[in-house]
């Protein structure tokens, strides 16, 4: 199910495949409905149409992205903070979402790990480009094995838009995304600031649906700097 709706979301299948298809998974027509009308709407709000309970909001794209956490109930930031997310850390004191700070990733994974045992809720996530990520990744797969959702978010910087020399970056042909693809049901890498908010939102329906457990978002740092970016929320 995942892979299809992957391919779905990046339309590689139409709608009506998607539909056939889960029915040969064996869910009846109604299941497939409820799997369909978010992705749909996620897929509607992409090309600019407007959502139910959507709003339009022009801002910084770190701005866009801590906006769409509130809409999604995000009650709190798990956090590693680093430089290269100077753009999503501008925009989180006036989002009105408390930041809980960890000094390793490691421990911001089980910090928010533990909320979502607790709460039942998606726990809202923030790690450093790919070396923090890596760290990141034994926790991980503990919330992988136990169908924790989390929406882990990281900054990252495009390791082929300047030189082979990105400080912090993976090397040329590698993704950044790739080092927690095992742990997690879906991974992104997210280059273009209007989409922070549609990518944010698909994030936590995917961590949020049964089975649960944790998705990876990374953003690269000039998407979050970027400034008076309209999407929608």
């Amino acid at each position: 199910m995942q892979q299809l709706v992957q391919r779905f979301l990046e339309e590689g299948i139409s709608r009506r495949e998607l539909m056939q298809k889960l029915s040969r998974l064996g869910l009846s027509m109604a299941a497939a409905q409820a799997v369909l009308a978010p992705l749909q709407a996620s897929e509607d709000a992409g090309k600019g149409l407007p959502i139910p309970g959507s709003t339009t909001l022009r801002a910084t794209g770190g701005e866009l992205v801590m906006a769409q956490a509130k809409a999604a109930g995000a009650e709190y930031l798990f956090t590693n903070p680093g430089s290269f997310e100077v753009g999503f850390f501008d925009a989180q004191p006036s989002s009105g979402i408390p930041l809980i700070m960890g000094l390793h990733e490691g421990v911001v994974i089980s910090q928010a790990d533990g909320y979502h045992r607790v709460s039942g809720k998606p726990a809202f996530v923030n790690i450093h480009v790919i070396a923090g990520t890596a760290q990141a990744v034994g926790q991980l797969y503990n919330a992988s094995r136990d169908g924790s959702a989390l929406v882990v978010t990281a900054g990252m910087l495009d390791n082929e838009m300047w030189s082979d020399e990105g400080m912090l970056a993976p090397r040329p042909g590698f993704d950044q995304k790739e080092v927690t693809r095992q742990f997690t049901k879906i991974c992104w890498e997210c280059r273009e600031p209007q989409s922070l908010p549609l990518m944010l939102r698909r994030a936590y329906k995917v961590a949020a649906t049964e089975p649960g457990g944790p998705v990876y978002l990374a953003m690269v740092n000039y998407a979050l700097e970027a400034k008076n970016v309209q999407a929608q929320i």
